[in-house]
């Protein structure tokens, strides 16, 4: 764009540093669409009639617009930001709740900052306590460090830790949680980021082992108005939510010298039954607006100078605003094949230690090889050939 083109589309073969799950792989195809002096619906309605196009050819019929939801309501309802739609259990805060209850391990969470969510199983009642103990083990995955449960059968609540309830309160948790006789609810009660991981891959176990998850339906997502920014504990800083050059709301400019944690981008994701198949946003096209990002991302003005110096000077030269959006090839063929690994889909994939058992790659080298090339090797687990 910055060039001078209108807009482009490419199919891109990609090498990324990417976590090594079922739905990833570190060689990948993208579908990557960039144009100029657009907003986001307009790439939006493009990337709908593409997909649209797309499934009419394998014989699936979708309907457009595709749904939309903001980043905030996707982790209040669900936990994530790439929610899976074929099914209800969404997560309910019970923190106004729990708060008067005399249950310890949920007021102790309250007092240090933690909150208190559930999800209702519909006609869950039958679970056997085995069940019960596996998902317990399940979420304990994520460091949480316990499952509370609550059944609803014929004769009220049932469950341990239902004394720590006063009748009140139990009727209130009812009504919240929309339970009905033969329901079963779950409770996590940890700090907001391992209770909604928690309870987002609980929910899809639960779907799973329920057979909630119709393979046959397709239900896509946008979401919308993600935080620009989301804060490091370990570095203590700042960092982008997407990437550094994601341009902010414009509805939320007057933010960026006094809450930048506030702040939204103008960044897009599009969800298709529970995985993310691509992502875009809205770029920064002012120099002074991207300095100011990556002063927030602790650079000092000589590294941003150093690294991205021919950047800003490219975009004083008039940059148009522009946008553009990135779908994945191969998860979209893996949920159209209705399989949960995209391993099953890509020609010559990766094993789980990203290695490429066609290329026998990546490959010991020689000492030689090195010495030739400069380069010395430390703390490594080659076997020298």
């Amino acid at each position: 764009m910055i060039s001078g083109l209108d807009r482009y589309f490419q199919i891109a073969q990609c090498f990324r540093d990417e976590d090594l799950r079922a739905d990833r792989q570190p060689e990948f195809t993208q579908i990557d669409i960039e144009m100029s002096f657009g907003i986001p619906e307009d790439i939006q309605a493009i990337v709908e009639g593409l997909i649209k196009s797309i499934f009419s050819e394998t014989g699936i019929e979708i309907s457009t617009p595709f749904r939309r939801m903001t980043h905030e309501t996707c982790m209040r309802n669900y936990g994530t930001d790439r929610p899976d739609l074929r099914f209800g259990m969404e997560l309910h805060d019970l923190n106004a709740i729990a708060e008067q209850t005399s249950f310890s391990v949920f007021l102790e969470q309250l007092r240090e900052g933690g909150i208190v969510k559930g999800i209702c199983v519909k006609g869950g009642a039958d679970t056997p306590r085995r069940a019960i103990d596996e998902y317990t083990e399940f979420v304990g995955r994520f460091g949480v460090q316990g499952l509370a449960w609550i059944k609803y059968q014929e004769t009220g609540l049932n469950s341990s830790i239902v004394k720590f309830f006063p009748e009140a309160i139990q009727e209130k948790l009812i009504e919240e949680m929309g339970m009905e006789n033969g329901d079963l609810i779950f409770m996590i009660a940890d700090q907001p980021a391992r209770t909604n991981q928690a309870l987002d891959h609980l929910r899809r176990e639960i779907a799973r082992d329920r057979g909630m998850m119709d393979p046959s339906r397709y239900e896509f997502l946008w979401v919308t108005d993600f935080p620009l920014f989301s804060w490091d504990e370990e570095k203590g800083q700042l960092q982008s939510e997407h990437h550094p050059f994601t341009s902010p709301n414009p509805d939320d400019f007057h933010l960026i010298d006094v809450e930048p944690l506030k702040m939204r981008s103008s960044g897009y994701d599009i969800v298709l039954n529970g995985y993310e198949i691509g992502g875009g946003s809205q770029r920064i096209h002012d120099s002074d607006i991207q300095k100011k990002i990556f002063e927030y991302l602790c650079y000092t003005p000589e590294e941003s100078e150093t690294e991205f110096g021919f950047f800003f000077e490219a975009l004083n030269y008039g940059t148009p605003p522009h946008l553009g959006l990135a779908l994945g090839l191969d998860r979209i063929v893996m949920i159209l094949a209705q399989t949960d690994n995209i391993r099953d889909v890509i020609a010559f994939p990766k094993t789980q230690k990203a290695s490429d058992l066609m290329l026998e790659c990546p490959s010991s080298v020689s000492k030689r090889q090195l010495k030739e090339l400069g380069i010395t090797v430390k703390d490594s687990d080659f076997s020298w050939t």
